[in-house]
């Protein structure tokens, strides 16, 4: 009979074929950091000065406007995620995009990569959900921004995309589906 002890200080036990092993949990490396009063972060430089200027004025307008809150991120990798969607939803968290109980928040994150390999998300909170569909944001990806990304058109793209999807924003504020959403988040915090 054999005994086999094991301690756990940071990890996960698994066994294979008979065979015990012990995996350390490695932390994924750190997030990309938003420079303070700026919603664009660029970690490739490979946006224009003017570009990083243009999607942050549209950006500004759209958390001083009270409707929204867009924040596009430029990344290099995936910052040891599973895939674009992890980092995005985990960057959307830490960033806490939103306005408090409306969730209005958005955030694109673009990974540049050779043709072909470039990587795109848009990530929404729960307030936005009622009419900005993941059908209509991917319809907005395919005839949008796409085809720019095909023709190395990374800066058109990512303003186009954020125009329209402050414009989306808008559209959601105006039907009142944030505003029901935040009543509802309100009244479920005061129960």
């Amino acid at each position: 009979m054999h005994i086999i002890y094991a301690a756990i200080v940071a990890g996960a036990v698994s066994v294979a074929d008979g065979r015990w092993s012990i995996a350390a949990a490695v932390p994924a490396p750190p997030l990309p950091t938003l420079p303070r009063s700026s919603c664009v972060v660029d970690e490739t430089g490979s946006l224009r000065p003017k570009t990083i200027e243009t999607l942050q004025q549209i950006c500004l307008g759209l958390d001083q406007s009270g409707k929204g809150q867009l924040v596009v991120a430029v990344v290099r990798g995936l910052h040891g995620r599973s895939d674009i969607a992890a980092l995005a939803l985990e960057l959307f968290r830490e960033i806490q995009l939103g306005h408090r109980d409306r969730d209005d928040g958005v955030i694109v994150v673009f990974r540049p990569g050779p043709r072909g390999s470039n990587a795109i998300r848009v990530t929404i909170g729960y307030g936005l959900e009622g009419g900005m569909t993941d059908e209509r944001l991917r319809s907005l990806l395919d005839e949008l921004v796409l085809p720019k990304i095909r023709r190395n058109d990374a800066d058109g793209a990512l303003i186009a995309l954020s125009e329209r999807l402050v414009a989306m924003v808008i559209e959601e504020d105006a039907s009142g589906r944030i505003q029901r959403h935040a009543e509802e988040r309100r009244s479920e915090r005061n129960r």
